[in-house]
């Protein structure tokens, strides 16, 4: 089975990889754009652990993204500005 192409167990959530199929399309590209970038964010780490910040901006990002109650979406805006602070 590939990461991020099925469902976890708890609750159908998609797992991180591929958008939900309710997003919108224009939230759903900006998603796709996130997952390929991570993937390859990803890659380069096995060589550059450097790159951490830059894949843990892309996690938050996706988080912000795939949120899709006003709270979750709140948690994650807090998250990706505390770690934009801190950087």
């Amino acid at each position: 089975m590939r990461a991020g192409v099925s469902t976890s167990q708890e609750g159908g959530q998609p797992l991180a990889g591929r958008p939900p199929s309710r997003v919108d399309s224009p939230v759903r590209k900006e998603l796709e754009r996130l997952y390929r970038n991570r993937a390859k964010v990803a890659e380069l780490m096995m060589d550059n652990s450097m790159l951490a910040p830059v894949f843990e901006r892309l996690e938050l990002e996706i988080a912000v993204a795939e949120a899709t109650d006003p709270v979750a979406r709140a948690r994650a805006v807090v998250a990706l500005q505390r770690s934009m602070a801190i950087s």
